[in-house]
């Protein structure tokens, strides 16, 4: 009775409480004071809110006043200051305003940091959407990913300093010791009919990628993730470097793990990855968890500082 019983006690769905309260706390969790690689570990925080479409978030950019906006996969966003920076009122607003165009499960952002235009990538449909400043959203379709899988297809994408993007498909294929995930490296806005060209993206060990954001050499960090099978679920993650000039027509893309996220640093479903570059050329990554609206898992933020 109690096997049958507890998958309803810690995967069931958070309780719908239907608030519409912009408010966010944040509950700082103790760290172990030990380098992440090459990284040191500046904070992480539990994040929880009212709010009706609080959570689920899998996709994270940095703005202009270095607030973060975070998309979530039921196609809402959330503006908001990390907890280490002036506080902002939370703005809680769905990504595309036409919900009868039925696009949901947003994934992953890019932010154009000259213009301030943010594309959104859909898993479900395989579409882009670009919002432009005056909330203008365009949504497409490229013809690239018209047969990615509909619950394993776009789930990284990173803007790169020239206009061309990179988009990784979560879905895999074995190949020895390797997995092999799509990948469309595009020569331009993709809503704008960009060509692109298809190769492999290779993780190892089980990992996924699932998020990536660009660093100022022109290199980008990939976010990758891994479920540990167990009861209940758990999670582990690894951010990697990967350079976008080695990508090939028809090649596979390999990355280098500089990390490995486990225990007993604050670990879940880390799902966003946000770069942020400082005046003395350090760097601030955010990270942010996908609690899934289940019981069991958290809406996490983590920062990391790295010189690199």
């Amino acid at each position: 009775m109690a096997a049958t019983l507890a998958p309803t006690t810690w995967l069931g769905e958070r309780p719908n409480l239907a608030h519409d309260d912009a408010v966010l706390r944040f509950e700082r969790i103790a760290v172990p004071d030990s380098a992440l690689g090459p990284f040191t570990v500046g904070g992480a925080w539990r994040i929880t809110s009212p709010h009706f479409w609080f959570g689920s978030y899998s996709g994270l950019v940095v703005e202009d006043d270095g607030s973060l906006l975070a998309g979530s996969d039921r196609g809402w966003t959330l503006g908001f200051a990390p907890p280490d920076r002036p506080a902002i009122i939370p703005r809680f607003a769905p990504f595309l305003q036409q919900r009868k165009r039925r696009l949901v499960d947003l994934e992953a952002l890019a932010r154009d940091p000259e213009g301030g235009t943010v594309w959104a990538a859909y898993e479900y449909r395989n579409a882009i959407v670009r919002r432009t400043t005056d909330g203008t959203a365009t949504p497409y379709y490229p013809p690239a990913m018209r047969r990615w899988p509909f619950n394993g297809g776009a789930e990284a994408m990173a803007r790169l300093a020239d206009g061309r993007f990179v988009v990784l498909a979560e879905s895999a294929s074995e190949a020895g010791e390797e997995t092999h995930h799509r990948g469309l490296l595009f020569d331009g806005d993709p809503v704008e009919g960009a060509a692109a060209v298809p190769f492999a993206f290779a993780a190892t060990d089980g990992y996924r990628p699932v998020d990536m954001a660009l660093l100022p050499d022109g290199r980008v960090m990939v976010l990758l993730r891994r479920v540990e099978w167990r009861l209940p679920p758990g999670f582990t993650a690894r951010l990697a470097i990967a350079d976008p000039r080695e990508i090939r027509e028809g090649g596979v893309w390999r990355a280098e793990t500089l990390a490995t996220l486990t225990p007993p640093l604050p670990v879940d479903n880390y799902e966003g990855l946000a770069v942020e570059s400082g005046e003395d050329g350090s760097l601030t990554l955010w990270l942010i968890s996908d609690d899934n609206r289940m019981a069991i898992q958290r809406t996490l933020l983590m920062k990391l500082l790295w010189r690199p």
